[in-house]
Order: C-alpha cells, then sequence, then structure tokens
C-alpha cells in the first residue's frame, strides 16, 4: 500500500477519493426522486423515504466512526463501507413498492452513512500533516459532481432512468480503489501515544470544545438544504424544465462551490470562522428566495449558483472548524457529529416539507427554507457578538 500510495502526492490521493465519491452521487442525486415519482411516489412518500436516510445517519455514523478511531482502522472501515454502497446501488433498480424503496434506503444509508465521516477525517488530518488545504482537495468532488450530473442528464433522457443505478455502483467502486490510498494516522502522532492517561471521552470533549455553536447552524442550515434537494428536480419539472436542464442546474452548484472551496480557510484567517460560515450559510438562504420567488425553469441555474458558492464556502469552513476543536483521535468521530446533525435536521425537515410541498407548492416550500437558513445565519451572528462581549 505504500509502494501504492508514493505513486500518488497526497493532494492527488484526496482529490481523486473526491473527485470518486461525489461524482457517484452526481449520476443519481439529480434524478432519484424523478425514478420515485415514475414508481407513483407522492411527494409526502418521497419526503419519508428521503428522512430515513438520516434518520439512519444520526443512529449509525458516530458509533462506526468512533469504533473506528478506537481501532485506528479509518481506512478499512471506509472501504467496508464503500463496497456496501457498491453492492446496493446495483441492487437499487430492483425496488419498486414504497415499502421496497425504504428497505434498500436503511440498508444504503447504514453505509454510506460513516463514509462521509470517515473520509472527512482522514483527508481533514491529512491536509495538517502536508500543508495541504481541505478544500482544495474537495474541490474535485464538486467539479466531478458537475460533469456527470450534467452529462448523465442527457444519457438518462436517451436511456432511461434505472441507468443511474449500475452506473453509481461502478463510480462508487472507483472511490472504493481509491480509499485505500488514503493515509491512516499512526498511534505514534496521537497526543496521547507517550502519555500514562487515556484520551478524553468523546462527550467530555464535545463539551468542552463548544462543537455546538457550529453544529446548532448547521442543523438549521441542512434543514432547508435537504428539502432542496429532494424537491429541486420535481420543483423544476413542474416549471416546464427538462432532465437536462435538472442536471445542468445541479452541474451548475456543484461548478459554484469551486470558489468557495478554494477561498474558505483564507477567508476564516482573514476574517474568523463565524463570519465566514455567516456568508456560507446567508448565500444558500439567498438561493432559496430565488428559488422560491422563480417563475420559470431557466431561472433556476441562476439562483442555484448562490447556492453552490454559499455551500462551496460553508462546507469546507465547518469541516475545517469542526477538525480544529478535537484532538487527533477523536477526528472522525467529530466529523460524524456534523452527519448526526445533517440527520436530525432532515428527519425533523422532510417530512414536514414533503407535506408543504403537496399542500402549498415548490414556491412556498422554497421560501419557508429561506426563512430557516437565516436563522442559522442569526445565531452564527449572535455566537459572535457574545465571543466580542
Amino acid at each position: 500500500m505504500q509502494l501504492k500510495q508514493s505513486l500518488l502526492s497526497p493532494y492527488a490521493r484526496g482529490g481523486f477519493y473526491f473527485g470518486a465519491f461525489f461524482g457517484a452521487l452526481g449520476l443519481y442525486i439529480p434524478f432519484l426522486s424523478l425514478h420515485f415519482r415514475e414508481l407513483g411516489l407522492t411527494g409526502g412518500q418521497i419526503g419519508w423515504t428521503a428522512v430515513v436516510t438520516p434518520i439512519v445517519m444520526a443512529v449509525v455514523s458516530l458509533p462506526v466512526s468512533s469504533w473506528a478511531d478506537k481501532l485506528q482502522r479509518r481506512r478499512l472501515f471506509l472501504q467496508i463501507c464503500l463496497a456496501g454502497c457498491v453492492i446496493l446501488f446495483w441492487l437499487g433498480r430492483l425496488p419498486t413498492t414504497f415499502g421496497g424503496i425504504l428497505i434498500w434506503y436503511v440498508a444504503f444509508a447504514s453505509f454510506n452513512a460513516p463514509s462521509i465521516s470517515l473520509a472527512n477525517g482522514l483527508i481533514a488530518r491529512m491536509a495538517v500533516r502536508h500543508q495541504l488545504t481541505f478544500g482544495g482537495m474537495r474541490l474535485w468532488g464538486s467539479i466531478i459532481f458537475s460533469v456527470l450530473s450534467v452529462g448523465f442528464g442527457f444519457v438518462i433522457e436517451a436511456y432511461g432512468l434505472l441507468l443511474m443505478f449500475p452506473a453509481a455502483a461502478v463510480i462508487f467502486a472507483v472511490a472504493w480503489l481509491m480509499a485505500g490510498l488514503l493515509e491512516e494516522p499512526s498511534p505514534a502522532q496521537l497526543p496521547h501515544a507517550d502519555k500514562a492517561q487515556p484520551s478524553p471521552p468523546f462527550v467530555t470533549v464535545i463539551l468542552e470544545t463548544k462543537l455546538w455553536e457550529l453544529l446548532i447552524p448547521w442543523v438549521l442550515m441542512m434543514m432547508g438544504f435537504g428539502i432542496a434537494l429532494v424537491f429541486e428536480g420535481i420543483y423544476i419539472q413542474e416549471l416546464g424544465g427538462s432532465e437536462s436542464l435538472i442536471g445542468l442546474t445541479l452541474g451548475v452548484v456543484a461548478m459554484c462551490e469551486l470558489p468557495g472551496m478554494l477561498g474558505a480557510e483564507r477567508l476564516i484567517r482573514r476574517f474568523g470562522g463565524a463570519t465566514t460560515l455567516m456568508v456560507g450559510y446567508g448565500l444558500i438562504a439567498l438561493s432559496m428566495l430565488g428559488y422560491g420567488v422563480a417563475t420559470a425553469a431557466w431561472m433556476m441555474p441562476f439562483f442555484g449558483a448562490l447556492r453552490g458558492i454559499g455551500f462551496g464556502i460553508a462546507l469546507p469552513a465547518n469541516t475545517v472548524l469542526v477538525d480544529r476543536r478535537v484532538p487527533v483521535e477523536w477526528s472522525a468521530s467529530a466529523q460524524a457529529t456534523t452527519l448526526i446533525g445533517m440527520g436530525a435536521a432532515r428527519t425533523f425537515a422532510l417530512p414536514a416539507g414533503g407535506q408543504l410541498y403537496d399542500a402549498a407548492g415548490g414556491g412556498m416550500t422554497f421560501l419557508v427554507c429561506a426563512g430557516v437558513v437565516t436563522m442559522g445565519v442569526l445565531f452564527l451572528y449572535a455566537v459572535k457578538q457574545k465571543t466580542r462581549g
């Protein structure tokens, strides 16, 4: 494995991993809700299927990540999770009923959710060791997501939605290969390696580092963001857009993440963590506001661009700020707390979002999303003012 690692720089290893993992997401995220619509699911049922993922995310991510942290086998656990993603997406076309789709979602989320925190923990620490920026590697995920989501929209128009399942399985397999090249911190690198006392319990770490100051606004942002991911494609279609326009919109969103990912850590150094997150979340709120007032499908890529810039700033900034607050031995577990927050947000928001979408339509749904994300901005402002005081 060391010989294989030496063939690629740390930057290339992190970038290739993110490119493969988010490339797989780009093949199904824009189109999965359309597949469920074709199977006859209602907006409410789609909301419930989507909420299964964050529930499992909240339940599974932290135990798996903590187990990997304790054993110092994060890379092995990551590859096991990705292997499960490969198998489940290869079988993803089989369920056609609401109950079958729910079961499939539970199984897939059980493997997919821990892979995010495990990879973020490994790559964030790899960035520190080699003096790289996390966002500089993560941006390749957005680039490949963009290219594949745009291109695959045209492929799906020609060959049908079911093609997304084997295609995503193949790209998840590439991510599995890339995961084997990531670096696992050795026990000698841990701050408690030469000490008699054990590392502090993770609950103590959460309280002492005040991770909740980052998690609460993250949860509020993800409430709005999660609803957008589920209903965005359906809303574009209702406004008269095609599958290719859906793919184009998601591609624009992903490409617009790149400047933020490159500059997020520079913004943190210049303006501080709270201000950087406020800018990112504020742009996301403006995007949701634009979706809410849109009157034609062609407008969606332009408002989506704001979301991309905002999320491009917010994601690496939040990942880096979380990583900086915790000891290295709890790196994956700390990243798992953001997934728990994401899971909690989507658990509460998606069923209500589905019902709201059915009752009031997409415009009102996205306006509500804008308001919820704005609450996260206001919370960060209050934290910043309290810190100054």
